[in-house]
Formats: structure tokens, sequence, C-alpha cells
């Protein structure tokens, strides 16, 4: 038999938002015992990868974790491997911060384990790393083999590993096997000791496997199948070892050294496959096909909500960039300055986690308060760069293209506020960010398609991103894991029918936005509009409104009126209706008044219901620190659905946070909690319900005689209230 070398890695990694308890949880359920186990197998080479968000917290939290940690890294034939310290996505961040990631990574493995990073490790790969990572003084890097085979290449001719160039910089690539054929401790350890054996009787010649630790104990019924009576890892590490006449376990390094590259490759950019499978091909409709080579910024394009986070980010970037270079230029005091830019960085590196801008099975986008974290380290990074460079400036008004889509958005912007309306999607609110408290009150996820809807049971009438009268195709079916039991045993799925059964998911008709503006039938009840299937009679929702007036004035502040000229269409006939949407910032700046008029544009009699909605980031059922009041009163599930109200008041006692809105005139109030279904917390495969904030539907009946108008007016106000009033 031809023999084969075998490159094994472990790699371990937490999400941005894990604390201690969940730290210690994740070391206790796996993390330990895999290094415990490594360590038992000194005759065993392994390449580790460990998360600098992990490394942190050990340091930090378990100094006798960290120490098994870096007696298992400095041991003969265990090489390390890094990618950017916070896990960024190193070809979509600027170059600057994608150095300056990996150059940290590099340092802080060093000081905490003793030896420096031997190659990397690139959760997906762009055309442009190789330029970046030689910048870095990298000049290997673990890549999915799936890329390999979507550059055009056949299984037999990937080899051991290959050259990818760019700007004249070389990056040995190796092909990575374990994201395409997970090693699972469901699986026995023959099954990857009679895959490894055909790869050799095929010549392959070396084969690299990572692990995912997360794999190893924290994926729900993991932890028994790796850690019970008979540990699943030692098992494997003994079996490799026992196969020592054919198999030959190698460090990364002495894989560079023995084996000739198989050739140059131009990689395309691309996910792991696992990521790719969770964007729906087509018009947002399941398929049947596999998913194609998808890059890292397929996510930007097709959730808006990352998107904006991520211009933001690069915002921040771009602020900390400006900070840097006024320090270095002797434009800013030293000694003053230093401190703030560091401050900066750290917020800025932190917010660049991949995890915050893509859906995974193991969170991402989909987790309300993973992006929540994310922006108040934007907001962070750009306080603490504004605050240096002196840059606060007085209340304006700018207006750009923030959000891709080929129209301009206007922003509002004051010492403590910023409000972003989008006049191309129905003068509807993007943004509200209260900058002091480095939060976004209207942060939540349009409920979208997802590839995960697959799993459930589907309603035949889907009031999806869709037009009109398109009809629901059938669900694809339940996607297979591909795992090295392919093609020698079956490993059966947990069944979790009972789980499934009745659960459909509620879609929502365009991107969930605030102050979208609705005439709603006289069949809209608090229920249809919940799951989105109201009669919405007038045609503003998602329309181009016209600016009639953006300006900055001198004593009233920035100002902003937009106009519609649409139509309502009721009873077989359609009334022309105008509205008027004025905006502008209260005098403190701690918030913002919105007025409609809304005027009858025939001399027909038209009756109908304006309404406005407002999707507010919070949630009590999730939160007990959180309470919302109509008139005074809690909101909860009893209250009358036909109650009208002036006032609303949302109290967040941890934030110390207290946002008022008042109604002129008294409006009907209706309130659901918005939920998504995405991909499951530690259930590769599954899904989850994830809760991302508090609707607030405002209606007024509404009776206009001909060419008569009427005015409704919401204002919110935001404020940090005292420690003994939050209590």
């Amino acid at each position: 038999m031809d023999s084969l070398a075998l490159v094994l890695g472990v790699r371990f990694a937490v999400p941005p938002t894990a604390d201690r308890a969940g730290i210690a949880s994740a070391w206790d359920r796996a993390f330990g015992p895999t290094i415990q186990a490594l360590e038992n197998a000194p005759g065993v080479p392994v390449a580790l990868q460990v998360s600098g968000l992990l490394l942190e917290a050990l340091e930090s939290t378990r100094p006798d974790a960290l120490a098994t940690l870096r007696r298992v890294a400095g041991r003969p034939g265990v090489d390390l491997l890094c990618g950017g310290w916070y896990d960024p996505p190193l070809g979509a961040v600027p170059e600057r911060d994608a150095l300056g990631q990996l150059r940290l990574s590099a340092r802080r493995l060093k000081a905490l384990l003793g030896n420096p990073p031997v190659a990397a490790w690139l959760p997906a790969w762009d055309p442009s790393l190789p330029h970046v990572l030689g910048r870095a003084g990298l000049s290997a890097a673990l890549v999915d083999v799936a890329t390999f085979l979507q550059a055009g290449l056949g299984e037999a001719a990937v080899g051991p590993w290959r050259v990818a160039v760019r700007e004249g910089e070389t990056l040995a690539v190796v092909p990575d096997r374990g994201r395409v054929d997970r090693v699972l401790p469901e699986q026995s350890p023959e099954v990857l000791v009679r895959s490894l054996r055909r790869r050799a009787e095929e010549g392959t010649g070396a084969v690299t496997w990572m692990i995912d630790a997360r794999e190893l104990g924290i994926r729900s019924g993991s932890d028994v199948q790796a850690w019970g009576p008979d540990p699943w890892l030692p098992r494997l590490l003994e079996r490799l070892a026992g196969e020592h006449h054919w198999l030959t376990a190698i460090g990364i390094e002495t894989l560079l050294d023995h084996f000739r590259a198989a050739g140059r490759i131009a990689l395309p950019s691309a996910l792991d496959p696992r990521l790719s499978a969770l964007l729906p091909t087509g018009d947002d409709r399941f398929s049947d096909e596999p998913p194609l080579a998808q890059p890292w910024d397929a996510f930007l394009v097709r959730y808006d909500e990352s998107y904006r986070l991520f211009q933001r980010m690069l915002e921040a970037s771009r602020d900390v960039y400006r900070l840097s270079t006024a320090i270095r230029d002797g434009k800013l005091p030293r000694d003053r300055a230093t401190p703030a830019l560091e401050r900066a960085v750290f917020a800025l590196y932190r917010s660049q986690s991949t995890a915050f801008y893509q859906p995974d099975p193991w969170g991402g986008l989909h987790r309300a308060d993973l992006r929540r974290r994310c922006r108040s380290l934007v907001l962070r990074a750009l306080s603490e760069a504004s605050r240096a460079l002196e840059t606060p400036g007085p209340d304006r008004l700018e207006r750009r293209d923030q959000d891709g889509d080929g129209h301009e958005e206007i922003e509002f912007r004051s010492p403590d506020l910023r409000l972003v309306v989008a006049p191309a999607m129905g003068g509807a609110v993007q943004e509200c960010e209260l900058l002091g408290l480095f939060m976004d009150l209207f942060e939540s996820l349009t409920r979208r398609v997802e590839a995960c809807h697959a799993l459930l049971e589907q309603d035949p009438v889907l009031p999806a991103l869709l037009p009109p009268g398109t009809p629901c195709e059938p669900s694809a079916p339940e996607p297979v894991e591909p795992s090295v039991a392919a093609d020698d045993e079956t490993v059966e799925p947990e069944d979790t029918s009972n789980d499934r059964k009745g659960v459909r998911p509620l879609l929502d008709r365009g991107p969930r936005l605030a102050l979208v503006d609705h005439f709603l039938g006289p069949q809209a009840t608090p229920a249809n509009v919940r799951i989105g299937r109201y009669p919405e009679e007038g045609d503003f929702v998602g329309a181009c409104y016209d600016v009639l007036l953006a300006e900055s004035t001198a004593t009233g502040g920035p100002i902003l009126r937009l106009a519609r000229d649409g139509a309502v269409h009721r009873n077989g006939g359609a009334h022309l209706v105008r509205v008027v949407k004025t905006l502008h910032l209260l005098p403190d700046g701690r918030g913002f008044e919105v007025t409609w008029d809304v005027a009858n544009r025939l001399r027909d009699p038209l009756s109908t219901c304006f309404s406005t909605e407002l999707t507010l980031a919070m949630d009590p059922r999730e939160n007990p620190a959180v309470r919302l009041e109509v008139d005074g009163q809690p909101a909860g599930a009893s209250a009358d659905p036909e109650a009208v109200a002036a006032r609303i008041e949302w109290a967040d006692e941890r934030a110390r946070l207290k946002v008022r809105i008042g109604v002129e005139p008294a409006a009907r109030v209706w309130h659901f909690p918005v939920e998504t279904i995405g991909p499951a917390l530690q259930e590769p495969g599954g899904w989850s319900v994830f809760p991302q904030g508090t609707c607030l539907f405002l209606s007024w009946p509404l009776t206009l005689w001909g060419e008569e108008r009427r005015t409704f007016t919401v204002t919110l106000h935001a404020e940090v209230t005292p420690v003994a009033e939050a209590r």
C-alpha cells in the first residue's frame, strides 16, 4: 500500500458575545478535554488554531487553562495557525486593518503560547490574500478544499498543496478537508481510517484535516459521544498511531518541505460551503441545485442590515486611520491622543468579527445580541476617534447613498443622535443611533426566506418578499451534511420532527424599517398584521418619495420634507392621495418629530386607516429589565386592541434608557414581538427562533371628504435615566 501523510488540526473558537460563564462551559465541556487528549498523545503532531477572543478570555479568567494550552503549543510537532486576532473576513476589511489584525495575532500568540504562527487558517478565500498575508510575514494558509474544486480542479488534481499568486506575492495554499468531510464524534474512528486508507491507495500523498472543537462537546448531544465512557478523540488518536506502517502524522512545515507543489492555482472568492448553503439561490426561493461558489460579500448583498452595519464599520476604520495619521504627523499630542487611539483600535478590531455580518450554523447575523454588540463597538470606535480629533460638530444634514442601492439617503446628525431616512424606500427610517448609548433604537432583521426554512413545515401562502401572486413552490428536501461516513456507514440524523411540527416562518413584505406609511383595509387586525397578511390599500410602502426640502437651518436645525402622490384602492376604485412627510430633530438633539399631512386629492370621500410602524430594539419577554407602557399601563397580550393612546414609553433599566413616544392625535396601538427563523446556534443543519424586537403599529381611522386633509404627528425622545430612577 502507498503511504499517506496526515496533517491533523483542531480549531478552537467562541462567538463574539461569549461571556465568562459561556467560555468556562465551553472549556469544561469541549476545549479542555480536547487539549488534554492532545497532551496525552505527545507522539501525534497537530496544528492548533485558537481564536483571539478565546485566548483573551482564558488570559483573564482561566490562567490554568491557558497554561495547559501553552504546554501543548510548546511541544515539538505542534504548529500554531492564525487568522486575524478577532476573526475578521481578511479579504473584505481594509488592508490596513487586515494587516493590523494579523500582526496582532502573531505578537499575541508568541506572548501567550510561546511560538509564532507558521500559517494562516482562512474561513473564506479572497484573491487579495496572497498579497495581504505576504505583507504580514505568512507564507502558507489552509483553505477549504471546496474552493480548489470550485476553481475547476478534480479531486485527483488538488494535490497536497498549491501556489496562489497576487501582485508578485506567492502563498502556499493547503486544501483543508475538515469543513467538507466533517469529522464527528458520532462516527467511529475506523470510518476516518478507512477514508484515509482509500486516499493512500489512490496515491494522494498527503491530506490535511481540521476538526472544529465545538463539535466535540458544545454541539447539542456531542458531549456524551465525545467524552463518554470511551472518549472519542483519544480513540481516534490511538487508532491513527496504530497505522504507522502506512500513515504518518506530520506538521504543516513538514508538508511544505517534503511534498512538491502541485502547481499554481487561481482560487475564486469563496465561502465555506456550509455557509454558501445558507444563501438561497434564485429569487429568494428554495432550490435543489447545490450551492454555487459565493464570495463573502454575498451576505452584504443579500442582507441590507449586514451591509449597513459593515458600512458603519468602514466609516469607523477611516476615522481611526485619520486619528493614527494625525498622531504620526504630529498634529495631535502623542501622550493625550495615543490612549484614545488604542481604545478606538480595540473596539474597531472587535467589531470586524466575521460572525457579526453573516448567518452561521453557530449563530451569526440572526442573533440580535450579536448585531447590537457589533454596532456598540463600531460607535465606540467612532466616538473615541471623534473626540480625539475634536470633530463632533453641530447638527447637520448629509445626502449620500449609504446602503448601496443607487439612491440617496438623508442623514441627520447631532452630537447625541444619528438618523438615516430613505426617500426611495417610502421615506422610512433605516437607522436611529443613540450615540451616547452606542445603540440603534430600531435595530432589527427583516423576516425573509432562509435556506433553513426548507426544514420546516411550509405554509402554502407566504407573504414574502415576492411579487403579488407568485405561487409557493414546494420546499426543497432536507439537506444532508456531507461527512467522511458517506461511503462507509450511515449516520442516522437526530429525529426532530416533533420540534418542527406546525412551525411556519413568518415573512415580511418588505424591509423591516421604521416609520413605514400604510393605508390599511378594514379587515386589518393585530393577528394578521403580526403575520404580514393584512390588507394594504395604498401604494406608499417602499415607494419613492420626492424630496421637497432638505436643509440645515441656523435656528431650527436639520429639516426634511418628503412627498408622494399615490393612490388608495378601495371598493374597486382608486382614490388619489398626497402624503407630505416632514421630519426634524428636536431642539436638544435627542429625538425627532415626524408629521404626516394626508390629503384627499379628489372630491369623492375616502374612508381608510392610516398607519405607521416602528420596530423597537427591545423584547420584554427576553429581558425583565425592559418595560413597555402604553398610556401608563404595562403593554400586555390582554390589552384592548382597539384602545387608543397618546403616549408610549419604553424603558431599559440596565441600559439606563428611557424612550418616550408621543402621538397626536391619539392612535390605536398594536404591538407584537418580531422573530426570525434562522440557522441554529450550535446546531449545524438545524434552525432556531431568534427574537429581534417589538413592533409598534400606530393607526388612525381616517375619513377624508373631497380635497380634505388631516395631520398626524409622532414625537420620539430618548434620554439616559439617572441610576436611582433606572432601578
